[in-house]
């Protein structure tokens, strides 16, 4: 492997100078330029443009004339490349009412029916061509797909362990039954099959791949990793496995390798829209927010604006305090997404922290009219009420997220202070009580429930509690002290105190 990051990242950058014809065609990488250089292809071939003219010529007329079978393939090929499967499959007809017994022909209108999902027509087609030949490999594979689609995965894998026999594309069987054990979850008996496949073919790189998945999705991601490295080690320029290592490191929390992994996939790959994505996630975890806003436009710049990464940028803004900038892409967001509830929650998020809180509240309004079960909305809702003096609405908006988001602390903190505010402490005590039976090792909590059941007398019943607490995160017992200053010459406390000092 390369000996530092450094040392990669500059051999990267001299091979992408000078080896610019080999880049610029995205040769390995970059499917979509692949797919446009074909279409150029065809389009500056004499050739093939006068077949096209004649054919759609004979349509227009409703005329039949002859090609020749190759011709007939790149017509096919044509309008599959410029995805106009009515007039690839018009040609497909044509092609199989002139040449009945050419297998190729058959065989390709069976591929777009299936990507077209007509699949009753396209298993129709590839049975009677099986009666035909019956150990042609290539209609079984297809007549799984088809039963992989329509999720009869078990069919597909007896099916495709028949046709092992035959001895034919051995490495795409093996692949596609385990595709189908994916399907089922039965994710021991896709590895074993995955190994087969590479054993027949250790460069089928989507195998590796999905051997690779499995693993993570067995939560074994330290495989994965090895999978990707001794992939990487033999093919450094894959800007898929780049990637895809990038997004196990994540899982990880191996934050910094994640960034210079996906970092590695888009030097590869300069329009890479997904890597800069997924890096700008990484460094927004890493509360790197300037550098996150970076990748996410990056991102942008290399497909399109979408509500999701405009969210992003808003929330990072939040982040630096900078509510103007963060309520400016939330906004763009809701006009690119009008249903995306982030949005509108985002916008009266950054007027709530400015203490707007009327102007807040009409944005959480109606981003919970879109999502009516978003915990931290309704918690948002409760405290902007509370700030308000709305109580009753408030404490209907506390007890929503208590339902749809438990596991969030802060609005039980702060319900339980509306309650002693309002001098029901016995309730305020209940409800602490819920609270730590929702979220048994929330060391926050006990400690409140502590400080209350002093203030109603239960003294006994508080130690128990501020004991507990102190065994889960001792620092803790300085914030009651702020609550609740006498507890300082408090003798059960103390002692408590000092018999969990470390």
């Amino acid at each position: 492997m390369w000996k530092s990051s450094l040392e990669f990242k500059l051999t990267l950058k001299v091979l992408l100078k000078y080896n610019d014809v080999y880049f610029s065609k995205g040769i390995a990488f970059n499917h979509s330029l692949i797919k446009l250089s074909m279409e150029n292809s065809s389009n500056q071939n004499p050739d093939i443009i006068r077949h096209i003219e004649k054919f759609e010529s004979m349509i227009q007329n409703d005329e039949n004339y002859y090609f020749d079978q190759d011709t007939f393939e790149q017509l096919a090929e044509y309008y599959v490349e410029i995805e106009d499967h009515h007039k690839a499959m018009q040609v497909l007809d044509l092609a199989i009412s002139q040449y009945q017994y050419n297998n190729v022909f058959y065989i390709k209108k069976a591929e777009l029916l299936i990507d077209s999902n007509q699949l009753k027509e396209a298993i129709e087609i590839l049975e009677y061509f099986e009666i035909i030949e019956p150990s042609n490999v290539d209609t079984i594979i297809l007549k799984c797909e088809v039963f992989y689609k329509s999720k009869r995965h078990k069919e597909a894998i007896n099916i495709l362990k028949d046709a092992l026999v035959f001895g034919n594309r051995k490495e795409d069987v093996y692949f596609d039954i385990a595709s189908n054990f994916i399907s089922l979850c039965e994710y021991k008996q896709a590895i074993l099959y995955l190994r087969f496949c590479l054993k027949e073919d250790s460069y089928y790189t989507e195998a590796l791949f999905e051997l690779a998945r499995c693993h993570e999705l067995m939560k074994k991601p330290e495989e994965s990793v090895k999978l990707y490295l001794a992939f990487i080690n033999r093919e450094p320029f894959s800007c898929e496995a780049w990637y895809n290592l990038g997004n196990v490191y994540d899982y990880l929390e191996r934050n910094e390798d994640a960034i210079d992994a996906y970092e590695y996939a888009f030097l590869i790959k300069e329009d890479f829209a997904d890597a800069y994505y997924n890096r700008g996630n990484t460094l927004f975890k890493m509360h790197f927010y300037k550098e996150a806003i970076e990748n996410y436009e990056l991102s942008i710049d290399h497909s399109k604006k979408d509500a999701i990464t405009l969210c992003n940028i808003g929330e990072c803004h939040e982040e630096l305090e900078d509510t103007i900038q963060a309520r400016k892409f939330y906004k763009q967001a809701t006009k690119l997404n009008p249903k995306n509830s982030f949005a509108w929650f985002g916008i009266g998020n950054t007027y709530v922290i400015e203490k707007k809180w009327q102007d807040g509240i009409q944005y959480i309004e109606k981003a919970l009219r879109i999502d009516k079960e978003n915990g931290d909305y309704w918690a948002t809702l409760a405290h902007t009420q509370h700030q308000l003096g709305n109580l009753d609405i408030a404490e209907n908006a506390f007890r929503k997220s208590f339902k749809f988001e438990p596991t969030n602390i802060k609005p039980w903190i702060e319900f339980s202070f509306l309650l002693l505010k309002s001098n029901r402490t016995e309730e305020a005590v209940a409800l602490l009580k819920e609270g730590i039976n929702k979220n048994p090792d929330n060391a926050k909590l006990y400690y409140m429930l502590a400080v209350y059941l002093i203030m109603i007398g239960n003294e006994e019943d508080s130690y128990c509690y501020f004991e507990h607490a102190l065994d889960m995160d001792f620092n803790g017992h300085s914030m009651i002290m702020n609550y609740l200053p006498k507890l300082k010459w408090n003798e059960t406390v103390t002692k408590l105190i000092a018999q969990y000092k470390k």
